[in-house]
């Protein structure tokens, strides 16, 4: 008839290892447990020693009840109460902790405990990995819209001018003017290929038009009044079923209480289609009848080149007209219709130039060199678009704005600055496993084992300024280890838990800081090696983060990074693999590098470029350090990519980056010449990678899951493909072409 929660005591209390059912949290350290805790408080099962555990069985049953009571599964039964406040595990109050004022009533001590002191994680509004994953999705959803009112400022731009061609050239039709008409076409062309710069696959001309009414009218007005004048001059006035497709389009695909709604952009194929059908007919009747031919199409074999001309554009529009129905209803979605409209229209204005060739050699034939001449630059310009197409390429032509919006160099650094906030964002919770260093290179252990160095503990209490170990004294780090360890510089202090545990009180680093903040702190901060700077000596010896007293002066090796100075590599390598093939890959690096530039490069490099007396404050702004760097130098050796840190910094340059604009920024150098290296990166898996410290390789790895490791994984493997590719199985020996590949 009551709500009954379950407490397991761990300290040494009044009931050690007992199991009770009780109203809320147990705590027999309180004055008043007798009156307000004892009475509330039923033993499971019969009263006796029966239910109290022996100190072995305790240790045995620690971390597995300890999880189990910490345990922030939705619904949980253990540990909550019916105001949301978790488990209070009982410990004797340390001696920096100011004595509790007992009052007389039990809530009221409960009131100012768990309210001034304690952080519990029913009270936090969501988990950290839901708060991560919230925080990217709306990153990338913020990102992309960014991205979007990019591409649709362009393609404004390109619609404009691309409504004013075709005004120009409706015009030039109606007045009869040439010179017009050769102006209309080249702005005309233009704006096609302004639009064609915008990536399809990001950005749809039907939802483009269906949100831009006014642009979609602006654009086919003119392309209607340009119908209607052919319609009216060109006999026999087919160009009336253009016109009708055009205006349906106008309409957005809607007409009167048709079920039928097709695409406005299947609409403008149709019609450019239906336009190239009625240009052939009037070709052929001017080819059987000569009278109907303008004095400037006449020749002496102007009927063979109108026959010519009528089976060039059949044969086109029946083409185009096949392989429309063949994307657009019987392979559904194969090919986007934007790309189709593109297809379609850079066919129909060549189809144009054609005929402005044909006129430009009759004119010829005829001395009519002026007129000729601008019918030779009309043409030119109607084969503008397609000629473009054909050398730039489809794909590099339009992901020329993607590739634009990528290399923005305060963008990049904006997607380095939300990768560090993420880090920095990375809570510590209730239960959460937590691992104290000993550094005693435990032989029982192997290497990549992190009970080598490191004792797995689980926390067990959250402050707003520390949180709690739990740890098993003697089998792990001991007070005289905590003040002899030089790793970590933090204050910590302990809390005797009986003769087989204890509680190690750790700070609580500061919150996570905004990515502006970071982003401001990370340039104001940033710093530089010079390439003459760099020695054999400063490429070995101790990892990053691990100073001795003859590396005290490594940070006055760097710079500052001067105003508008952009740092040419970020050196990315691991600093297990072979130092002096390092130093000779550099050394090969900066040679072509002056050749090319007159000048030697800078180099970001972790150990001289961070302060190693303060080494957490410029890892947490590191992604922002890669970001800001021209390019990412990676040493690729043997244990690359085994270290997670290296790996992290290849993260952080695909996360949010194209693959191929990613590529563009990366500069593979290998270490050694042989097949290996490159088969690291075909097999490569993050999940294989490990960090020294594993407090550090759980945040990254929970950031890297956040944004998407497999996908990362694939991103990798892709380019190592396309390196092997170019480079061919048996020619992987030289970093010349594996730098030249990608």
């Amino acid at each position: 008839s009551r709500l009954k929660y379950q407490c397991f005591c761990l300290s040494d209390c009044a009931f050690p290892g007992s199991m009770f059912f009780c109203k809320g949290p147990c705590d027999p350290t309180c004055a008043d447990f007798d009156s307000a805790g004892v009475s509330a408080v039923e033993e499971r099962g019969p009263a006796d020693t029966a239910n109290t555990l022996s100190a072995q069985q305790l240790d045995e049953l620690e971390f597995s009840a300890i999880k189990q009571q910490l345990s922030i599964e939705e619904g949980r039964e253990v540990g909550v109460q019916k105001d949301k406040r978790s488990i209070t595990f009982c410990e004797e109050p340390s001696m920096e902790e100011p004595q509790q004022v007992r009052e007389s009533s039990d809530q009221s001590h409960l009131e100012q405990v768990h309210t001034d002191e304690e952080v519990y994680p029913d009270e936090a509004e969501e988990s950290a990995g839901a708060r991560v994953a919230r925080m990217v999705a709306e990153f990338e959803k913020d990102r992309a819209s960014e991205k979007l009112s990019f591409y649709t400022s362009v393609f404004r731009l390109g619609t404009l001018v691309l409504s004013a061609g075709v005004s120009l050239v409706a015009l030039s039709a109606l007045l009869d003017r040439d010179s017009l008409l050769t102006i209309g076409v080249y702005t005309l062309s233009a704006g096609l290929l302004a639009l064609s710069t915008c990536p399809v696959s990001e950005l749809d001309l039907d939802n483009f038009f269906a949100k831009y009414r006014c642009v979609r009218c602006a654009v086919l007005l003119p392309w209607l009044a340009w119908l209607a004048l052919h319609t009216l001059q060109i006999v026999p006035h087919l160009h009336i079923i253009s016109f009708v497709a055009a205006f349906w389009a106008a309409m957005g695909g809607g007409c009167g209480r048709l079920r039928v709604r097709p695409r406005v952009t299947t609409l403008l194929c149709v019609s450019a289609v239906l336009y190239l059908v009625a240009l052939a007919v009037s070709y052929e009747l001017k080819a059987i009848s000569p009278a109907l031919r303008s004095r400037r199409e006449r020749g002496p074999r102007a009927s063979f080149a109108f026959w010519l001309l009528s089976c060039i554009h059949y044969l086109i529009a029946g083409a185009l007209l096949g392989k429309l129905i063949i994307q657009r209803y019987l392979r559904r979605g194969a090919v986007s219709s934007t790309l189709m409209l593109y297809h379609i229209f850079y066919v129909f204005l060549a189809c144009l130039g054609v005929y402005q060739i044909f006129l430009c050699i009759t004119a010829y034939g005829n001395d009519q060199y002026d007129y000729g001449q601008n019918k030779l630059f009309t043409g030119i310009a109607y084969f503008i678009p397609a000629v473009v197409v054909l050398s730039v390429g489809r794909e590099k032509l339009f992901f020329f704005m993607a590739r634009r919006f990528d290399r923005d160099s305060t963008r990049a650094q904006r997607d380095g600055a939300f990768v560090a906030e993420l880090l920095s964002r990375m809570p510590v919770e209730l239960g959460q496993t937590w691992w104290v260093h000993h550094g005693r290179d435990d032989p029982r252990y192997a290497p990549e084992d992190p009970r080598r160095n490191w004792d797995q503990g689980i926390v067990v209490k959250v402050r707003r300024k520390e949180f709690g170990v739990r740890i098993k004294m003697g089998l792990g780090v001991t007070k005289e280890d905590s003040q002899e360890d030089d790793r970590v510089q933090q204050q910590w202090s302990w809390t005797s838990m009986g003769p087989f545990s204890s509680i190690l009180w750790l700070p609580v680093a500061g919150g996570g800081a905004p990515a502006q903040e970071l982003l401001q702190t990370a340039l104001t901060n940033l710093r530089c090696i010079e390439w003459q700077s760099i020695t054999r000596d400063l490429m070995h010896g101790a990892i990053c983060g691990r100073m001795t007293d003859d590396d005290s002066d490594w940070y006055r090796l760097s710079r500052p990074v001067a105003q508008g100075e952009v740092i040419d590599f970020f050196m990315s390598h691991s600093w297990h693999d072979d130092s002096e093939a390092k130093f000779r890959t550099l050394e090969r690096t900066a040679q072509n590098f002056y050749r090319k530039n007159g000048r030697y490069p800078t180099f970001w490099l972790d150990k001289v470029c961070i302060n190693q007396e303060c080494i957490g404050d410029g890892l947490k702004v590191l992604p922002i350090n890669v970001m800001a760097c021209n390019k990412v130098l990676v040493l690729f050796g043997y244990t690359y990519v085994e270290r997670l840190w290296c790996t992290w910094e290849l993260f952080i340059l695909f996360s949010f980056s194209r693959e191929e604009q990613a590529a563009e920024r990366l500069m593979l150098q290998p270490l050694h010449e042989d097949a290996d290296v490159l088969l690291g990166l075909k097999g490569f898996d993050v999940a294989a990678a490990r960090c020294y410290d594993p407090n550090e390789e759980a945040k990254l790895r929970h950031v890297i899951e956040a944004v998407g490791s497999r996908v990362f994984n694939l991103k990798i493997q892709a380019l190592a493909d396309k390196l092997s590719g170019s480079c061919g199985e048996n020619s992987m020996s030289t970093s010349m072409q594996l730098r030249g590949s990608w």
